[in-house]
């Protein structure tokens, strides 16, 4: 997967608040006004930003970041490294920008950070690396697992030139699609010829490759997820959830009394207003905490089901089922001790933190969730272990207690980044389809034909109509039992070699080019009993039938059968009396 997450959590100096919060204000409103990102120049660097956590159950308060990041291919724990390296060294050669001293700034309000800060960048690392938390579950969209950021600008700049082109030259391939068969295939050749500038974004060498891993990855999370879940994942979770309830008893038995005060403020936490943060008009950012109901035996739920669910989000090619608008989202479980002496009755306090990035307005995001049963399903279960998480009721609706808790426990984002708003080329905002749109015209440019009945209707589909038809969310079993298999995309229907079918017809020996003596046999008929051919039509493929592939890959075969242009059809219609 060409992807990382990193996620820091770090402790606020507590005379610090205050001024952390103006600053981080102050950051975000230079941002707003247009000014230079910090982050502005960090290679491969999707998505970032900056939360202030409520307070613990110690009273400190916690500054997260998380950001979203291209890497090379390698192990989590390397691709992490390499990257904050990375960030560091950066951050650390333009530390006289006003960037990396917001930066400074910005860590130097956090207990543990180096005085002397990006004066000494190996301290830095050293600091980050120490509070640095693994995510448990992720969902990335298959398109930032093939395309690294600048990559992604790259493919965006293809787009426009593509429907700028068409645009100019709308009535030229509306001639062309007057003109009948494999009007595609010109109209894919004129492209190609105008696109020669933009030629480096088709002809990446490692794009292929990527795309590869890519698919062989959701490959082997769709071959694994079946046993992992229903051999794995959910007996053992029927069994800890018996004993987290022996467990939840047990602690009901020797703090009973304290159990009522926690009850009584949850109500009172619940209808308390809180005002929604600020939204763009297409992408936006969410942080969400929740903290765990205590037992350990819930928490090793809670761990499991993450596990099986970050297989299980691995799978998908295209969005998350019907749901196509989260661009990167992912749950990282914190913990922290409570104050005294820890022990059973006195449990270290655990934390879900979500992060998620996402298209539209926060109402269709939380509608999609409930919506989906699917999705709504994992959620519950991910959730269900959290406090005040709504109980489900058959006589009330789930949706707006749903939406009530999911905005009482969202976090503010004080800073974000994205790279396609806040990138040196520029304010862009492509949702989730957009570039899957581009990654899919990117593969039809990147091909020397069209020819295959699959390319040709989906390349005509995008002519006539500017979209191209939507594509599964799951690898079919075709494709994805090749890449296990072979590590490569399954073969084309339509597209053949020579050995994969021979034709039924007899081959033939001449002895001489010129015509053959007439028999005896023959020649004892009399003339008129010699049949003679008839004068055959003018055209390509004289006296040969209508073709049974039509435009659009319309065909009359099945498609188990359909293989393409039947050599063995051809000449059997040409030689036929």
């Amino acid at each position: 997967m060409l992807h990382g997450t990193l996620t820091i959590v770090t402790k606020i100096r507590p005379s610090k608040v205050a001024a952390l919060e103006a600053l981080l204000s102050e950051v975000n409103g230079r941002v707003q006004q247009g000014a230079a990102h910090p982050f502005q120049g960090v290679e491969g660097l999707y998505f970032a930003r900056w939360g202030i956590l409520a307070p613990g159950p110690e009273g400190e308060r916690l500054l997260v970041f998380g950001a979203d990041f291209s890497a090379r291919d390698g192990r989590y724990r390397k691709r992490l490294n390499e990257f904050l390296e990375q960030l560091v060294a950066g951050l650390a050669e333009r530390r006289g920008e006003p960037g990396p001293r917001a930066f400074d700034a910005i860590y130097r309000s956090c207990v543990g950070y180096p005085a002397k800060g990006l004066r000494k960048p190996t301290r830095v690392l050293e600091f980050l690396r120490a509070h640095s938390v693994p995510y448990t579950a992720r969902q990335i969209d298959f398109a930032y697992r093939v395309e690294t950021a600048e990559g992604m600008r790259g493919l965006l700049s293809l787009s426009e030139a593509v429907e700028r082109h068409l645009n100019t030259q709308r009535r030229r391939l509306e001639g062309l699609a007057r003109d009948g068969a494999h009007w595609v295939e010109r109209a894919h050749r004129d492209l190609q010829q105008r696109l020669r500038p933009l030629q480096p974004v088709l002809t990446d060498p490692s794009w292929r490759r990527r795309w590869d891993t890519a698919r062989l990855g959701a490959a082997r999370a769709t071959l694994l997820y079946p046993p992992l879940r229903y051999a794995v994942a959910l007996p053992l979770v029927g069994i800890s959830s018996v004993v987290a309830a022996v467990e939840k008893k047990v602690r009901g038995l020797f703090r009973r009394r304290a159990s009522t005060a926690p009850a009584q403020a949850r109500r009172g936490l619940t209808v308390r207003p809180r005002p929604r943060e600020p939204q763009g008009p297409v992408q936006n950012p969410m942080i969400h905490v929740a903290t765990l109901e205590p037992g350990i035996g819930a928490r090793f739920v809670l761990w499991l089901t993450l596990r099986s669910v970050n297989v299980r989000l691995l799978r998908y090619v295209v969005g998350l089922n019907h749901i196509r608008s989260i661009h990167c989202a992912r749950w990282v479980l914190l913990k922290s001790r409570r104050g005294g002496a820890g022990s059973l009755l006195r449990p270290r306090t655990h934390r879900l933190l979500f992060f998620s990035n996402y298209d539209g307005s926060w109402e269709s995001y939380i509608d999609s969730f409930v919506d989906d049963p699917e999705v709504r399903e994992f959620l519950v279960r991910i959730w269900s272990g959290t406090q005040d998480f709504p109980a489900r009721k058959s006589d009330r609706p789930f949706v707006e207690p749903f939406k009530a808790w999911i905005h009482q426990k969202q976090v503010p984002t004080r800073v974000w980044y994205s790279a396609h708003l806040h990138g040196p080329a520029g304010c862009v905002e492509p949702s989730i389809t957009d570039l899957h749109h581009t990654l899919r015209l990117r593969r039809l440019l990147a091909r020397g034909d069209v020819s295959p009945p699959e390319a040709e209707q989906a390349l005509g589909s995008f002519l006539s109509r500017g979209v191209f038809d939507p594509e599964p969310h799951l690898m079919r079993p075709r494709e994805w039992l090749s890449y296990i298999l072979t590590r490569r995309a399954p073969r084309e229907q339509g597209r053949r070699t020579l050995h994969w079918r021979r034709d039924h017809v007899a081959t033939r020996q001449f002895t001489s080019t010129h015509a053959p003596a007439r028999p005896a046999a023959a020649a004892s008929l009399p003339a008129e009993a010699s049949a003679t051919r008839a004068p055959t039509a003018s055209g390509r493929h004289s006296g040969a039938r209508d073709p049974w592939l039509q435009d659009h890959g319309r065909g009359l075969l099945p498609d188990a059968e359909d293989r393409g242009a039947h050599q063995g059809q051809e000449v059997a219609a040409r030689d036929a009396p």
